[in-house]
């Protein structure tokens, strides 16, 4: 990687600190992690009540309620989500023509967003589409100590990933 494309994930490091990521509504079933979701969950942080239905964990049941009401209620909890973003650089020699910014320009846009998800709370991981689809060396930390980028491979996107 040469030092223009090394300033370039400093700058978009540095431009990406200023943001952060929204957590998507609707997230993967069964996810237990740092941010509290939309849905039901496991989390300790009670939500609400409803009615038991039948196919219902009778774990959940809330016997203190069902004691005063005589009718089966379910105790719902917080769901909690840990978000994570993968992100995946072009690492086709068409990133690297002569006379073109493309490659920084990627890189910088691809440390922007590592940040934003950084300050969101959510957790990046970034791979190189290069003869196929490679972890970038340091890719869970800081988008500026990121190795391995060499934007110059045989193989166009597609058929990298």
């Amino acid at each position: 990687m040469n030092e223009a494309e090394r300033q370039a994930l400093i700058l978009g490091q540095q431009a990406g600190s200023r943001y952060g990521l929204a957590v998507p509504r609707q997230v993967p079933m069964g996810r237990i992690g740092s941010q509290v979701g939309q849905r039901a969950g496991a989390s300790l942080e009670f939500k609400e009540h409803r009615e038991y239905q039948p196919g219902d964990d009778p774990r959940r049941i809330d016997w203190a309620a069902y004691a005063r009401t005589d009718q089966p209620h379910i105790k719902l909890f917080h769901e909690e989500v840990n978000p994570h973003l993968d992100l995946v650089i072009d690492g086709s020699a068409s990133m690297a023509l002569p006379d073109s910014r493309k490659a920084e320009a990627t890189l910088a846009l691809a440390a922007a967003c590592a940040a934003a998800a950084e300050n969101s709370g959510a957790v990046h991981t970034a791979w190189l589409a290069r003869e196929g689809c490679h972890r970038v060396i340091n890719d869970t930390a800081a988008p500026g100590v990121w190795e391995g980028l060499s934007l110059d491979g045989d193989l166009p996107l597609g058929d990298s990933v």
